[in-house]
């Protein structure tokens, strides 16, 4: 009877983790009434409700459940639990939220039990489902891809999804010969495997809408437009798939538009409009709006209203999506990786101080003065070892913001080659010199002995140069700089070169207009021990007579005030044959 009873207690435990991951499974494959199934043969417990919760919110995605009382409990709820975390995360990224869901995606990763390859495939799904929806393409999205292709090495689900991000990947790099081929490639990959395995209609609706994007990209919309309506197919009998069904019909309006079928085109996109997705409803308006413009109205010759449509989704909305999803996403991404480096730094620390505490009590007991010298000479060689390990990790932390402050000049720079309006164009310039100015301090940084101060004058001097050679201005302008030889922190030389940039800018851009020999000034003057004063002075025309400073409206010029009210500083602004601005601060 003992022995009846042990294996009938070994079987009942190895149908329960068998049925765990059957639901994971079935979760993978979005068949969600089945992953209920498996779910209700399991005792009930704190991991199987939290469970549930996730396969009704995966399961709801499409729009049609208000969960806000659950999510405020879900907040509410401190425990750190990996299914909690990627529960919390879901919730946010079916309403919207990319850059909330990237943070408890990203804080579960590593609470995964390391045999739990499903679970973590889930949280790896849900990660790369937000890269898909950013704009801004990065490494991040690369490097969770190959986590996914890791982890779905044993399962056809897993590789059927390992795909179809891949292909989404592939398809947002920037044109060229080499990348297309990379393109193709891919395509080619995905479908010899969905050509050799069975799949679920609910992954099939992925695949056929990217296969449909891939031939679209080439012009080939014939064999798109099959492939969209195939997953058109797929997708209708399912509510979660609401966002490939609208995706699907705005890509069938953007074909039939191109293809001068009208009528065929706006019937799509009233369908699209009907089926649209409820809670993510930002980045559906944009899709929606821009192809009612640049497809429809823009080919129907509806000029008014393609402008004004297309006026207001480049408004206030697209700007809202891009400061609160993209940039947060890029932004979660990047401390994510800082705070891995600074954890690193800290613990480093952290050894230091432990070890300096033992050969503080070593010290004071004085056992040996001999092995009291041995401790105390390996001791010094650690630390030493240890403390330009932390040199080199701060150098490498200003070379990564470097780096990813001149990807963003490159961002403004693409972007304001495809921009009209002048205005615009001058105030993404603008932008552009602000970034270069934070940039120059943290390559300065990085190339410094000291990583956390810098040399001014070797500053000042490099930033009025490269001003400079982008104005044109090299050869034609005397520059006339004066600077002490003083050490200045980040927090000071920051914004003292961000000023620098907007008036030395501004001189070059207005002051010197028919001015035969321009004269450029600037000192800065180490006056008592913690007091400075700079002086940027132009023999151009100066201000109009009736400028008034302080009701300046450019946006320049309000930047200049708020960084000078940031050094706790005055400025007083002249002019006397030519424009002369005379700033005070002190260092604290």
């Amino acid at each position: 009877m003992k022995g009846t009873a042990c294996v009938l207690l070994f079987l009942i435990c190895a149908f329960r983790l068998y049925s765990q991951e059957k639901v994971h499974e079935k979760i993978i494959l979005l068949e969600f009434d089945s992953a209920h199934y498996y779910l209700d043969r399991l005792p009930v417990n704190s991991k199987t409700e939290s469970l549930g919760q996730l396969i009704e919110v995966w399961k709801n995605s499409g729009g049609n459940f208000k969960a806000d009382s659950s999510l405020a409990a879900l907040i509410s709820d401190g425990t750190v639990d990996p299914l909690k975390l990627i529960l919390k995360g879901s919730f946010f990224m079916f309403y919207g939220d990319r850059g909330s869901a990237l943070k408890y995606f990203l804080n579960s990763i590593d609470l995964i039990p390391e045999g739990d390859s499903d679970l973590a495939f889930i949280n790896s799904m849900a990660i790369l489902n937000i890269y898909s929806k950013t704009l801004l393409l990065g490494n991040d999205f690369a490097r969770h891809l190959y986590r996914a292709r890791t982890l779905a090495k044993d399962s056809k689900a897993k590789m059927a999804w390992y795909h179809i991000y891949k292909m989404k990947y592939n398809g947002r790099l920037p044109p060229s010969d080499t990348l297309e081929f990379v393109y193709k490639s891919g395509y080619e990959d995905a479908s010899r495997f969905f050509e050799t395995y069975d799949l679920t209609e609910q992954i099939l609706a992925f695949y056929q809408y990217q296969k449909g994007s891939f031939h679209k990209a080439y012009d080939q919309f014939e064999v798109a437009e099959i492939s969209f309506l195939e997953a058109i197919q797929y997708a209708k009998n399912h509510p979660y798939l609401r966002y490939e069904l609208f995706n699907s019909y705005i890509q069938l309006a953007g074909i039939k538009s191109k293809q001068g079928e009208f009528d065929l085109a706006k019937e799509y996109l009233d369908l699209a409009r009907r089926n649209q997705f409820k809670y993510d409803i930002t980045l559906t308006d944009l899709n929606y709006h821009w192809t009612l413009s640049l497809e429809y109205y823009e080919n129907t010759k509806q000029w008014d209203s393609a402008y004004f449509k297309l006026k207001n989704t480049m408004g206030p909305t697209f700007q809202l999506f891009i400061e609160e999803n993209n940039i947060h996403v890029n932004e979660l991404a990047q401390k994510y990786e800082v705070d891995k480096k600074e954890n690193e730094i800290q613990l480093q620390k952290d050894r230091i101080t432990n070890q300096n505490r033992i050969l503080w009590i070593v010290g004071i007991s004085v056992i040996c003065l001999l092995i009291l010298s041995a401790v105390l000479v390996y001791a010094f060689s650690n630390i030493q070892k240890k403390n330009r390990k932390i040199e080199t990790l701060m150098r490498e932390l200003h070379h990564r913001v470097k780096n990813n402050l001149q990807v963003i000049s490159s961002l403004l720079g693409l972007q304001s080659m495809k921009l009209e309006d002048e205005a615009a164009k001058k105030a993404v310039s603008e932008g552009k010199g602000r970034i270069r100015a934070m940039s120059l301090i943290h390559q300065k940084l990085y190339q410094n002995e000291e990583v956390t101060s810098l040399n001014i004058r070797e500053y000042i001097s490099s930033l009025v140069d490269e001003l400079t050679q982008s104005y044109g201005f090299q050869g034609k302008t005397k520059i006339l700089i004066e600077a002490p030889e003083d050490i200045f922190d980040a927090d000071t030389s920051l914004p003292l070169g961000l000023i620098i940039n907007e008036l030395v800018s501004n001189a070059f851009k207005y002051a010197f207009k028919d001015i035969k020999e321009p004269i450029l000034g600037l000192r800065l003057i180490h006056e008592d021990p913690n007091e400075f004063s700079l002086h940027i002075e132009d023999n151009g025309h100066g201000l109009p007579h009736d400028f008034n400073v302080e009701n300046a409206t450019s946006f320049g010029m309000k930047l200049v005030h708020l960084l000078v009210r940031q050094l706790g500083g005055t400025i007083d602004i002249e002019n006397d044959n030519g424009l002369h601005c005379h700033i005070r601060f002190q260092l604290v």
